[in-house]
């Protein structure tokens, strides 16, 4: 059944707009380096393993408990969490994106709400995707970062939209679906990424909608 009355297609932008399979494999395989070097070398499936829990634990820092297991003081650790910090070099943009985004643009309003570094439309141009979108909205130039209900009640208000008449669109459980749903946004969960193993822990983090690819939008939208 087709969702009625959305007049903004809100999205998230890793794992759903923009793969970061390969920055999660530079990822283990540095970590994978490091151990060795430290004395306490790791097989990259025991590392891939922690990854995986702190995913389907909800961590905001998915990496930061395999790299505390290698450290061997305080001063390496945060050495180590600076060596495998993001690094947008490795991003692709999905192959649906551009496609998807530039069929939803003829109906609704398009914007993003993400977790992300200053610098976020400059990427978005670099994609070829900026001008589909009437709003950004980024973490780190708004001082809100998600979960926190703010940032999505601010998209809200800069779209002059109520929440009845949004849509949110995003990989993260905790990120994306529950302060979505908590703000009265309808939401869809995509299925990318390290997140598509998380399992909802209650009714309030299980999406109105899952997809795999971006054009089942249409099914819906």
């Amino acid at each position: 059944m087709k969702l009625k009355g959305i007049k903004w297609v809100f999205f998230d932008l890793g794992n759903t707009l923009i793969n970061e399979d390969n920055f999660v494999r530079y990822q283990i395989d540095l970590i994978h380096r490091l151990s060795t070097e430290t004395g306490n070398p790791m097989k990259k499936e025991e590392i891939i393993r922690h990854i995986e829990n702190s995913v389907k634990e909800y961590s905001p820092k998915i990496i930061n408990h395999v790299i505390h297991m290698i450290a061997r003081t305080d001063e390496e650790y945060q050495d180590f969490i600076d060596l495998t910090r993001y690094r947008h070099e490795f991003e692709e943009i999905y192959p649906d994106a551009k496609e998807t985004l530039g069929k939803l643009f003829d109906k609704f309003k398009l914007g993003i709400i993400a977790n992300q570094k200053i610098g976020i439309e400059n990427r978005l141009e670099n994609f070829e995707i900026r001008d589909y979108f009437s709003l950004c909205l980024s973490s780190s130039e708004i001082g809100l970062r998600k979960p926190d209900l703010q940032i999505f009640e601010l998209a809200l208000k800069k779209a002059e939209c109520e929440s009845s008449e949004a849509v949110m669109i995003g990989d993260r459980l905790e990120n994306d679906i529950y302060p979505a749903k908590k703000t009265g946004m309808k939401t869809i969960r995509i299925l990318r990424g390290l997140s598509k193993i998380q399992i909802p822990i209650s009714k309030d983090y299980k999406a109105d909608y899952t997809i795999r690819e971006l054009a089942e939008l249409f099914s819906i939208l």
